[in-house]
């Protein structure tokens, strides 16, 4: 995910930091689940490049009980999450649901 975030965040120029708690590496996760966190992590990480027109991003990996909690902040323009489909016009925020509920 660093590999990815660098080469994605730093051609643009945009600031990137990794906070994770050290608990999470505690944590065991099937191939299946990896997969699908780091095609959400991906998504979200050129969402940021196409249209948050972001300086910094600050990527937080938390544990919540057997869980892991992905956070991704940036300092861009954001959107009104209540009506996401007015700031883009793409399946990326569908898809990234999706995925998380299977």
């Amino acid at each position: 995910m660093k590999e990815t975030a660098g080469n994605v965040l730093e051609p643009q120029q945009i600031d990137y930091h990794f906070d994770v708690s050290p608990s999470v590496m505690e944590l065991h996760l099937s191939m299946d689940a990896r997969r699908e966190i780091f095609l959400i992590f991906k998504e979200a990480i050129n969402n940021i490049v196409k249209y948050a027109r972001a300086t910094h991003v600050l990527l937080s990996f938390n544990r919540k009980g057997n869980n892991l909690l992905l956070t991704i902040e940036d300092n861009g323009a954001g959107f009104e999450i209540a009506h996401p489909e007015s700031a883009v016009r793409g399946n990326g925020l569908k898809n990234m649901e999706k995925e998380l509920l299977c």
